[in-house]
């Protein structure tokens, strides 16, 4: 066994001295622990989306009755809007990941993940199911069930209202309700060692007080006695993680304690005959009738007031009475020895030394234990434990004797080559334990005879030796006007230190040559970790090969990661006489768009929004959601307004039903919440012969083809006559008025107002969308 280093311990001591609990945080965190003894209940929130889970009941079960609380959502959220930047798909899904873990820590619940599709916004459970699979998501959910093993569990979702997810999540929770006890269902998950498992309780919620007799009302109102504030005030709080949703109306709803939380049961299993066991905590009425399996006197400590130096002997008595044989001694033991370690005021802290590593990399879990209360602890013997999707090479314990009431170490390990990464994150968003902890720090405490053990998670990044990414992709080359792709690749050495290898470039079979480089691999050398390397790869096209995509993929020799360029070949005539401006929002598709078209442009930044400054463009955009996001937007509409007046061009994108006002157009349009979520939905081309369609670029029906995700939301129903509307479109049985793209003249000028979603298809060099922006920027010729 090895021992800590003086140095070591002088670090940890400095480490520490920042970070140190104080003697508050520490009595409350006990207090909680003691509760957590309280139970072997378990409660799960099923939603559909990060946001979609019930925070405030999540928040009181677990702080105010010490119940296991566990989210489980269905899809990490990629498919949705974003409030705070441009992050779309895959990078909005793990900023909402991020977001939903931080919403978690606030109301004290563990969070899973389904890793279903978001595709976007649908009407119906059976479009869903369309795309997901119904006994697929049955699967996943009947998976979830028999690794949390829930005794309830409530959902926000029933499978006929609302969006198409939710709808499809309820339909899945009813039929998953039997499933996951049903031990002819699903088999496979049975080989895996996930035994049938009976739910007592599934409960939906309503949103106006219930008549059924079997309904549950959540008073969330409460204040709870550890952190001084309600349980709508916790959820509020867990709601403002989640800051790419804009979640403001909802959380202002918790606020104004009106938040009325009511749940009905819609399926039911009888309880088995457990007379011998305690009764649910009091209060807990979504358990009401259930047995607990706690023990009495582990409820007794968890109701206990006693001062924390009263309840030591009786914790120490608690822990050495767990049965090791009993169905629930490894929860109650982790939860025992938290309680007992606070009780007696030991605390761990643990942190990689390197948060990001790469295959066959050593490092060290830096780990100090601190006696706070000087209770003569002699020894602490560190070691981790390895999660069972993760491989470490081990190394043996290491011991460390305290000094001034800290125990510190240092544990070393490698990464196994060959061992899975997780970055980008992007690329790894649906791994199944994306952002899960892969390491489990143990520290086990000698104070005289008595041995306590004290558990830390850690997670930390694992990178291929480099990464590479393409700035711009996809880029836009003009079809029979310039055969180079002028691809740049950032190379990023995540090794720590020097590292020399070779890419392998693969360019699709639109490319004639490779310049500059011998063959297809290149060398690259780093000195240092974090050196970031630009390389141009310029690569030809071969003559005529018309308008398509065309890629190039990068790997790093011996290893599996690979990275992705993508180009546009576009047959497109651009002005190139007008300027452009852009009142920016959030989003950057529209810049980024007139940047790869090489138009001429630039944002209209803060506080620019004046007559001299619109004066100076032919056309100016209004990016989605710039009236949520532009401030001096609402202030100076009428100066948008005046320089179409005066024959300027104004081209708005979509825009909120309730972030609108009918009158920041020239005449009224009044948003609604129609959308249609097909991508492939029919267009009608209203009036063909307007210079939309004709100007410079001639707009054929094939355009309209290959959309992404949607054609358009919040379409306007109602606006005045002055308005022509362009297009017709409509998802299949529907019939809702054309208001998806309206045009008038003003003055002078030209007011455009459009709902479609063209930056998604213009962030995907969509060839269509791409013709007919180009000829939106005409309209300002």
């Amino acid at each position: 066994m090895r021992k800590t280093s003086n140095l070591l311990l002088t670090v940890a001591l400095l480490l520490w001295a920042g970070t140190s609990l104080a003697h508050d945080t520490l009595e409350a965190e006990f207090r909680q622990a003691l509760r957590d003894m309280g139970s072997d209940l378990r409660l799960m929130c099923l939603a559909a989306h990060p946001d979609d889970e019930d925070g405030a009941t999540l928040a009181k079960y677990r702080k105010r009755y010490g119940i296991e609380t566990h989210a489980v959502i269905a899809t990490r959220g990629e498919g949705g809007q974003n409030e705070i930047g441009p992050e779309l798909y895959n990078e909005l899904g793990v900023l909402r990941t991020f977001e939903q873990l931080a919403a978690a820590e606030v109301t004290g619940t563990e969070v899973s993940f389904l890793n279903l599709a978001e595709f976007g916004y649908s009407k119906s459970r059976e479009e869903t199911f369309d795309i997901w699979g119904r006994e697929e998501t049955v699967r996943r959910v009947v998976r979830s069930i028999r690794e949390i093993r829930p005794d309830v569990i409530i959902t926000h979702h029933d499978p006929v209202t609302g969006h198409g997810h939710h709808q499809a999540i309820g339909a899945a929770a009813l039929e998953a309700f039997d499933a996951a006890a049903d031990p002819g269902a699903f088999p496979e998950l049975a080989a895996e060692g996930l035994e049938p498992w009976q739910v007592k309780r599934l409960y939906v919620r309503v949103w106006e007080e219930p008549e059924d007799s079997g309904a549950v009302e959540i008073d969330i109102y409460q204040t709870d006695a550890i952190e001084g504030i309600s349980y709508a005030e916790i959820a509020a709080r867990a709601l403002e993680e989640h800051t790419s949703q804009g979640m403001q109306f909802f959380i202002e709803r918790l606020r104004s304690g009106e938040a009325n939380v009511w749940y009905v049961p819609v399926k039911t299993a009888a309880p088995e005959d457990e007379t011998d066991y305690a009764p649910p905590p009091e209060g807990a009425a979504l358990f009401r009738g259930l047995p607990d399996r706690v023990t009495l006197e582990d409820r007794a400590l968890a109701q206990s007031e006693e001062a924390r130096e009263d309840l030591k002997p009786r914790l120490i008595e608690a822990l050495a009475a767990i049965e090791p044989d009993h169905p629930f001694a490894e929860p109650r033991l982790r939860r025992t020895e938290k309680a007992t370690t606070l009780a007696m005021g030991l605390t761990l802290q643990a942190e990689v030394s390197d948060s990001k590593l790469i295959p066959g990399q050593s490092a060290e879990i830096l780990v100090t234990v601190n006696d706070t209360d000087a209770i003569g602890c002699q020894t602490v013997d560190y070691t981790f434990n390895t999660l069972a999707w993760m491989q470490i090479m081990l190394y043996d314990p290491v011991s460390a004797e305290f000094a001034d009431g800290i125990a510190a170490a240092a544990l070393p390990f490698t990464v196994p080559e060959g061992q899975p990464v997780t970055m980008p994150h992007t690329h790894h968003l649906f791994d199944e334990r994306f952002l899960e902890p892969q390491l489990e720090v143990v520290a086990r405490v000698t104070c005289g005879e008595r041995t306590l053990t004290l558990r830390d998670k850690i997670y930390f990044d694992i990178a291929p030796p480099v990464t590479v990414e393409f700035p711009g992709a996809p880029l836009v080359v003009f079809e029979e006007e310039e055969d180079i792709v002028p691809f740049t690749m950032r190379v990023t050495n995540h090794a720590p230190g020097p590292f020399e290898g070779n890419l392998i470039i693969s360019p699709s079979s639109a490319f004639r040559i490779i310049r500059d480089w011998d063959q297809r691999t290149m060398p690259i050398a780093f000195t240092e970790e974090g050196e970031v390397q630009t390389i141009d790869l310029p690569l030809q096209l071969f003559p005529l090969m018309g308008e398509r995509e065309v890629f190039v993929t990068v790997m790093l020799e011996g290893f599996d990661s690979v990275f992705h360029g993508q180009a546009q070949i576009l047959h497109a005539e651009v002005p190139d006489e007008i300027h452009v401006g852009v009142i920016t929002s959030y989003d950057t598709t529209i810049m980024d768009t007139l940047e790869r078209l090489r138009a001429s442009h630039e944002a209209i930044e803060e506080g620019a929004i004046t007559p001299e400054r619109l004066s100076q463009y032919g056309v100016v955009f209004v990016d989605i959601r710039a009236y949520h996001a532009r401030d001096d937007l609402a202030a100076n509409n009428q100066v948008l307004l005046d320089y179409v007046n005066q024959g300027g061009t104004a081209i708005v994108m979509y825009q909120k039903t309730f972030e609108w006002k009918p009158e920041y157009a020239p005449y009224p349009i009044q948003l609604s919440r129609n959308r249609v979520t097909q991508p492939d939905a029919p267009i009608e081309v209203l009036e063909p012969d307007h210079p939309l369609f004709n100007t410079p670029n001639t707009v054929v029906p094939e355009d309209w083809l290959g959309w992404v995700q949607e054609r358009g939301l919040y379409f306007p129903n109602e606006w005045a006559e002055e308005y022509t509307p362009l297009i017709r479109t409509n998802d299949p049985s529907e019939d809702i008025p054309p208001g998806s793209l309206l045009i008038c003249e003003y003055g002078e000028g030209m007011y455009v107002y459009t709902a479609l979603v063209w930056y998604r298809q213009l962030r995907e060099a969509h060839p269509g969308a791409l013709r007919i922006f180009a000829n939106m920027i005409a309209l300002g010729g």
